[in-house]
């Protein structure tokens, strides 16, 4: 039985080892580019996927998704303005969002030609600072998905695709 269990406890450290980094999605503020280490097209569980990948048919390990989206934050309202492959060829190919969305019967996110996330409903927060120097000074967001933090710990919060609490610094 102890052995079961060593090699359970192994078998499970091995795997968070050797855990490849996700394509971070992007959010765009003004001139800001912020990585984000959470995915809010995922919140909506697309029926059929961008560029028809799943996880088994995803180009590399670094994204399992198959494709990394873009954000755009806009009078505090989170819209995506692009979704791109993963692949790392010369040209990154870019899906048509409204032809994904309609077909996915999406279409009540579809406001005045774009794509408002009112699905997102998120609260992010900054990586420990052990974490942010590996990130080489860029800027990463985490979702919180553990526990509800603490109010001084939330760098910014979403509700229905709403900004309603912003403490990024820059």
């Amino acid at each position: 039985m102890k052995r079961i269990l060593l090699f359970l406890i192994f078998v499970a450290l091995f795997q968070r080892i050797f855990a490849t980094e996700q394509v971070p999605d992007i959010l765009l503020i003004g001139n800001d580019t912020i990585y984000l280490k959470t995915f809010p097209l995922e919140s909506i569980e697309l029926k059929y996927r961008p560029f028809g990948l799943t996880r088994a048919t995803a180009p590399h390990t670094g994204c399992w998704r198959g494709y990394h989206a873009v954000w755009r934050l806009k009078n505090d309202s989170l819209y995506l303005e692009k979704i791109l492959n993963c692949q790392w060829q010369a040209k990154s190919e870019e899906e048509n969002i409204f032809e994904l969305f309609k077909k996915n019967s999406l279409e009540k996110y579809i406001m005045d030609g774009k794509i408002f996330a009112t699905w997102y409903d998120k609260i992010l927060f900054n990586p420990p600072p052990a974490m942010a120097k590996f990130y080489k000074g860029r800027i990463y967001i985490y979702e919180v998905t553990y526990k509800e933090p603490e109010e001084k710990d939330i760098i910014m919060k979403f509700v229905k695709g709403i900004l309603i609490i912003n403490r990024l610094k820059g």
